[in-house]
């Protein structure tokens, strides 16, 4: 194994064996928490990149808008474009007994969202995981 100054070890140092353990078995929580929370679904892939710009990847499109300050404020949006803009207004316009039910928890969700006090927000930096998503994301490959 080597270094990137040259040094060549038979086995990697320890403490660097100890913490990439520590590190691999904190994701591997994390992730198996994630699937008790959310089933066997795919974990999201959203980064805040510029000026409050988000993106977010879904399969093998990537979208991006400074409108969304949250990953939910993506999937607010996201219904729309995969359902058809028109369908989603001809559901919406029925009465609330005959809509199909994503349509009536999306009018329930945004009357939640509108309900709550305005909040100050900052970015916290980038949330995905360490895979090669997130190189794909980058203008430059990150080193991790």
């Amino acid at each position: 194994m080597a270094s990137k100054d040259g040094r060549v070890w038979k086995e990697a140092p320890l403490g660097l064996r100890a913490k990439a353990i520590r590190m691999f078995d904190e994701e591997q929580r994390k992730e198996q928490e994630r699937v008790a929370r959310f089933g066997q679904v795919r974990p999201q892939i959203s980064t805040v990149v510029w000026q409050g710009e988000r993106i977010v990847a879904v399969r093998n499109r990537i979208y991006r808008s400074a409108r969304w300050k949250f990953f939910f404020d993506f999937l607010r949006d996201y219904v729309p474009e995969v359902l058809g803009r028109d369908w989603c207004k001809a559901e919406a316009a029925k009465p609330e007994a005959d809509r199909h039910p994503i349509i009536t928890w999306r009018a329930q969700a945004a009357a939640y969202m509108n309900a709550q006090p305005p909040q100050r927000w900052q970015p916290s930096g980038i949330t995905l995981r360490r895979s090669g998503c997130l190189q794909l994301l980058c203008l430059r490959p990150l080193h991790c």
